[in-house]
């Protein structure tokens, strides 16, 4: 039986411990957190709650809203028929801590950090959603996986309860997701239950705290990032499993980074029936994310607050799974790693069924959430408000392009890959590799699988002219120019954590 201080964690969060610990020491379930009456749920009927629910490594395709039937997501597919579905957002930077970074902050993570994994969190001063929010008079919590920061000391940045999975490298891997560890409000503990699922525990008992104020949770799942394992309550037949039409890739007019790298190397070392497992394993872990977003919002509506709360959806990067004869993450810009499925949920305030092809950002939500709330002085950022596309009232703000970077340093191997920018537009991406100066151009019209690099082809010449003038533009007014610097290395990585 565990231990854990009252004052540490507070009455609310104590209690949630040691329900938990209760069901540890006598191997059951613990009993449903208490339900808050509507009565006293007095949030300003003007500024919803909101509750924004990260996955990690999530590809784009992984997820039944993109025609996927082999993945389990009826919750996630119920959210999108009932919401607005974003069908063009992308990530700035397809790596964790960048990515969740330009997301807290709504800057490119060149501008406020950090720019690669191994450059540890957020710089003390940052400005982030959870200080904007509890300024503008919200309850703010962060629960689950945080990946901007050592979550046993530091800034919490604004959240009023910090519930954080501590990604511990002593954790044998396959314990990670059955046996996991979070810090709550500064006391660690080790769980015996399923990773998402304690994440949703600590989520429901956030959710259910009698509290005047609107709240803001930051809800990260650690779910499908490496070490890939299936949850036993939800099987995949890796007999059902399709592999991607681009595993047909050559490579032979890519960059000789991919045809060179450890994603394709890995992919090379992998039969396809284990391919298949692998994937079909991919499949559970989102399945099982899905169904703790349908107990999320089945207590939403319990206590009679779902059209007072917003429900937003991302992961904060892709995964290559077999996609251009590739495996894992990496130095490439490639749809499955940079364009992410995008939820927008409130029911009575955001109109079903809602389809947006328009081009946005994740860097987006910051000021999109900042005016929702009605926070005041937010400095000047990258993204843009994208409630008028998210409602389809008012004037929304049309971009013609978009742009992504990478600098490398991922795997405590600081030259690991090679630093890179990219722009999207409408129809097209076009990427400079910054050492080498190799190109990449795709019609995502034409070739929505990126199979055909038109860098090279005289029918594309002033397609890649236009898009080599977007990107020099944007270049040029980067202040920190990165690839000309050394990745900041392993040091800068907390002692004792496995990211």
């Amino acid at each position: 039986m565990f231990h854990v201080s009252q004052r540490a964690v507070g009455r609310a969060g104590f209690c949630a411990l040691a329900l938990s610990a209760f069901a540890v020491e006598f191997g059951c379930n613990p009993p449903a957190s208490p339900i808050a009456p509507a009565s006293t749920q007095r949030a300003d009927a003007e500024r919803p709650n909101i509750i924004f629910i990260l996955t990690d490594d999530q590809a784009c395709r992984a997820i039944s809203t993109e025609g996927n039937k082999v993945v389990q997501t009826p919750n996630l597919q119920r959210l999108a028929d009932e919401g607005t579905y974003f069908s063009r957002a992308y990530v700035p930077l397809p790596q964790c801590a960048p990515s969740r970074g330009a997301m807290m902050t709504g800057r490119y993570p060149h501008e406020r950090g950090p720019i690669s994994n191994v450059d540890g969190g957020l710089k003390p001063d940052s400005l982030t959603l959870g200080s904007l929010l509890k300024q503008a008079g919200y309850r703010c919590g962060m629960i689950g996986k945080w990946h901007l920061g050592d979550p046993r000391g530091g800034s919490h940045f604004g959240f009023d309860d910090f519930w954080a999975y501590a990604e511990l490298k002593a954790t044998p891997r396959d314990e990670k997701y059955t046996r996991p560890v979070f810090v709550a409000n500064g006391v660690e503990q080790r769980h015996e239950r399923w990773l998402g699922d304690v994440a949703t525990d600590y989520a429901l008992e956030f959710i259910s705290q009698d509290d005047s104020r609107p709240f803001f949770l930051w809800l990260g799942f650690h779910e499908p990032h490496v070490p890939i394992t299936p949850h036993p309550k939800f099987p995949v037949d890796p007999a059902s499993v399709q592999l991607p039409t681009s595993i047909n890739d050559s490579l032979e007019s890519k960059p000789a980074a991919q045809r060179n790298g450890d994603p394709h190397k890995l992919f090379l070392q992998t039969p396809p029936e284990t391919l298949r497992k692998q994937i079909a394993a991919y499949y559970s872990m989102i399945a099982s994310v899905d169904a703790n977003v349908g107990r999320i919002v089945e207590r939403l509506r319990q206590r009679g607050v779902a059209e007072r709360t917003l429900v937003v959806f991302i992961s904060d990067n892709g995964w290559m799974l077999g996609e251009h004869q590739m495996w894992t993450k990496g130095g490439m810009l490639y749809e499955e790693l940079v364009r992410m499925p995008v939820i927008f949920w409130q029911p009575g305030t955001v109109p079903a069924g809602r389809k947006v092809d328009s081009l946005v950002t994740s860097m987006d939500f910051f000021p999109t959430f900042a005016k929702l709330g009605k926070a005041s002085n937010v400095e000047p950022l990258s993204g843009i408000d994208i409630w008028p596309l998210v409602t389809g009232t008012g004037t929304a703000v049309q971009r013609d392009e978009i742009y992504l970077e990478y600098r490398g340093g991922e795997q405590d191997r600081p030259d690991y890959f090679e630093p890179m920018l990219g722009v999207v537009t409408a129809g097209h991406k076009y990427t400079r590799y910054l050492a080498s100066g190799e190109e990449e151009l795709y019609d995502l019209a034409n070739d929505p699988y990126e199979m055909k690099n038109l860098a090279a082809s005289a029918d594309a010449a002033d397609v890649l002219k236009n898009m080599r003038g977007r990107l020099g533009r944007f270049q040029s007014g980067i202040k920190n120019r990165y690839w000309e610097k050394p990745a900041s290395g392993p040091a800068s990585r907390p002692a004792g954590r496995e990211e």
